[in-house]
């Protein structure tokens, strides 16, 4: 939902007092609604059982985009502001103002908070370090740093986080590695080296990793090879070439891969085509020819695959047209 404007009281219908179904039917009836507004503005409305409710059991989402000062105070005053366990403030060409972070601190049943591309810099980092009842976290394009990414290490219930395009460089992976909890990182594009990478490589509970566009070469592959609890990784555009490919092999437990724009050639083609529990493999733009065509269309268990922007000519193309078992392909 875009805004929220609450109802004053005296606006409100006369709230019937009469229960027709219990609680838990009214909850059932709310929970096929997927529109938050409509929950708010119409099913509150429908009697005082329902209103409470809302209120003890609905778990509703709220966007913002442009948000304004009367916005905030409207939300800011609202009944429903425990109902909401995830908000996201989507970013937009102004300045955004940190104080419309207090709401994160009103809404104490908050678990998700996305607030990425909104430049909120390392004093929003700190505001929002101290909200240590997220669970999920994207804080994505807001130029924190490596001590606004300290400053992140300290949440301590985080399971999920986006911290991409921060630049945080080998100092700030090293403070993120000691998140225990997470199981999803996405720390793409922020300049971390091998050394960097080395401290993200002992995170042992993470099964989903996006570290695209940081340059790790082969010996970066070398470390990530060692995550062998890892089901997902996009990795495109690090500099892999063959050896990195050939290290990323050997994460058996992967079922989703992006590797593209690594010039891997048909050498890490063929690497790659004995992993064996993938199904999305993503490989395009790495200088493979007609060969790695032919070890890739050697994988059964696939079920998407994009090898376009490569050199499989029309030999290429006929192998991989012949895997009838895929759901999609791009060539």
């Amino acid at each position: 939902m875009s805004e929220l404007v609450e109802t004053p009281l005296s606006q409100q219908t006369e709230l019937g007092k009469k229960e027709i179904f219990s609680d838990d039917v009214c909850f059932e009836i709310i929970s096929y609604i997927e529109n938050p507004k409509f929950i708010l503005y119409k099913c509150s409305l429908i009697s005082k059982q329902f209103l409470n409710v809302i209120n003890e059991r609905a778990k509703l989402s709220i966007e913002f985009k442009n948000i304004t000062d009367s916005k905030f105070n409207a939300v800011r005053k609202s009944q429903f502001l425990e109902s909401f366990t995830s908000l996201k403030f989507i970013s937009v060409e102004e300045v955004f103002d940190i104080k419309y972070l207090e709401l994160v601190g009103l809404m104490r049943n908050l678990t998700k908070l996305c607030v990425g591309g909104n430049e909120i810099g390392l004093q929003g980092a700190k505001i929002v370090s101290e909200f240590k009842q997220l669970t999920s976290l994207y804080i994505d394009s807001s130029q924190i740093g490596t001590e606004g990414a300290k400053l992140i290490s300290g949440m301590t219930k985080l399971t999920e986080l986006d911290i991409s395009a921060n630049y945080l460089c080998a100092e700030g992976a090293k403070s993120i590695s000691g998140m225990d909890h997470l199981t999803f990182l996405n720390i793409s594009s922020s300049n971390i080296d091998q050394e960097g990478i080395k401290s993200i490589s002992e995170m042992k509970n993470l099964t989903k990793l996006d570290i695209c566009g940081n340059n790790l070469g082969a010996e970066g592959a070398k470390s990530i090879s060692q995550m062998k609890q890892l089901t997902y990784l996009k990795a495109y555009t690090n500099s892999l070439r063959s050896e990195g490919a050939i290290f990323i092999s050997e994460l058996d437990k992967l079922t989703t891969l992006n590797i593209c724009y690594n010039e891997i050639g048909d050498e890490g083609a063929k690497a790659i085509s004995q992993m064996p529990n993938l199904t999305d493999l993503r490989i395009d733009g790495n200088r493979i020819g007609p060969e790695g065509a032919k070890s890739i269309s050697e994988m059964k268990q696939l079920r998407l695959l994009d090898i376009s922007f490569n050199r499989i000519g029309e030999e290429g193309v006929k192998y991989v047209k012949g895997m009838k078992h895929l759901t999609r392909l791009l060539h």
